[in-house]
C-alpha cells in the first residue's frame, strides 16, 4: 500500500497546489499488522494487534476452522459455509453457502468464488462455488478420513492431510494422488513453500514437520508438553524469516492450560507466546496480517 507524502516548499502555493485537506484526503490508511485467529470454541474470529491485545472479534457461525485474505476482506470457513469480513473491524459483508453440509475448509478460488473442503460423513469432497454459493463443479476424494484444511497450488493440484496411515497426499485436479508423505502422527494442515518444501502440522505429536521436494524429512520440529502445548492445528511460516505462528487448540478438556498460540523461529526456538483465556477458548488457525 503506497502512501503519499507532499514535500511543500517556502513559497506561497499556486491556486492549483494541493491543500492540507486535499493531501489528507489522496493519502491511504496503511494495513494493520497483527494477527487473525479462530476461534472454534467460542465460534468467533479475532484480530490480534501487532502488540498482540485483542483488537477486534466478530461472531461466526458454529464449526469454524478456515482462514484466507484477500487484500483488506478476510474468508472464514464454518460447517455450513463461509463469510467474508472486513479485515479493518471484522464485520461480516457477506455469506457463501456450501452446498453440501461439514465444511472443514474454505479458500477463495481465482474466479471470486469459494472451494470448500467437505466431509459429508458420506464422502470427502472437494466443492468448488460461485460468489452466490452456486456450485461450479466438484471431485471426489477417495480414501481420505480426518479431513481437516486442504490447500489449492498454483498447478491446481491440492494438499491435505489423511489419516490411516497419518500422512500428507498431493492429488492433482482429477483428486487423484501424485505423491504421498508419511506424518508422525495426525496431520493438520499442510502448505507448500515457493522452492517446493511442504510442511505440516501434527495434532497430539506436537510436531512442525518439513519435508524437502524429493519427500525425505528436512525438519521435524517437536513441541513439548511442559510448554503448554496440547494440539497443534493450523500455522502460518514466514519463509522469509523462518518463523512459523503454529495455533495450540485447547479443546479435549485442555482449555485454560497453556498458551493458544506460538512463535517458532528458524533455530526452534519458541520467541512469543499469546495466551489469554479471557479472550478465547480454543484455537483452529492463525494468520500474520500486515508482515507481521
Amino acid at each position: 500500500m503506497t502512501l503519499l507524502f507532499f514535500l511543500l516548499g517556502a513559497c506561497t502555493p499556486s491556486p492549483t497546489a494541493p491543500t492540507d485537506t486535499d493531501a489528507t484526503d489522496t493519502a491511504t490508511t496503511p494495513a494493520p499488522r497483527g494477527l487473525l485467529a479462530v476461534d472454534n470454541g467460542r465460534s468467533q474470529l479475532l484480530f490480534l494487534d501487532d502488540d498482540l491485545s485483542v483488537g477486534w472479534t466478530a461472531p461466526l457461525a458454529p464449526g469454524p476452522r478456515d482462514l484466507a485474505l484477500v487484500e483488506d476482506r478476510v474468508l472464514v470457513s464454518d460447517a455450513g459455509g463461509a463469510t467474508w469480513h472486513a479485515l479493518a473491524d471484522g464485520t461480516e459483508l457477506s455469506r457463501v453457502p456450501s452446498p453440501e453440509p461439514g465444511v472443514q475448509s474454505a479458500q477463495p478460488t481465482a474466479q471470486g468464488g469459494v472451494r470448500f473442503a467437505v466431509d459429508t460423513g458420506s464422502g470427502v469432497w472437494w466443492i468448488d462455488v460461485d460468489a452466490s454459493g452456486a456450485e461450479t463443479g466438484r471431485i471426489a476424494l477417495d480414501g481420505v478420513t480426518d479431513l481437516r484444511l486442504v490447500r489449492t497450488l498454483p498447478d491446481g493440484h491440492v494438499l491435505l492431510t489423511a489419516s490411516d496411515p497419518y500422512r500428507v497426499e498431493e492429488r492433482d485436479a482429477d483428486g487423484l494422488v501424485v505423491t504421498e508423505f508419511p506424518l508422525p502422527g495426525k496431520g493438520y494442515l499442510a502448505t507448500r513453500t515457493d522452492d517446493g518444501r511442504t510442511l505440516a502440522t501434527t495434532g497430539a505429536d506436537l510436531a512442525l514437520v518439513t519435508f524437502a521436494p524429493d519427500g525425505t524429512v528436512e525438519r521435524r520440529w517437536q513441541g513439548s508438553a511442559d510448554d503448554g502445548l496440547d494440539w497443534f492445528s493450523g500455522f502460518d511460516h514466514d519463509a522469509a524469516t523462518g518463523d512459523t505462528w503454529i495455533a495450540n487448540w485447547l479443546g479435549h478438556n485442555a482449555w485454560g492450560t497453556g498458551p493458544h498460540l506460538i512463535r517458532v523461529d528458524a533455530d526452534g526456538a519458541i520467541v512469543e507466546t499469546w495466551e489469554d483465556h479471557e479472550a478465547a477458548l480454543q484455537i483452529t488457525h492463525v494468520m500474520r496480517v500486515g508482515g507481521r
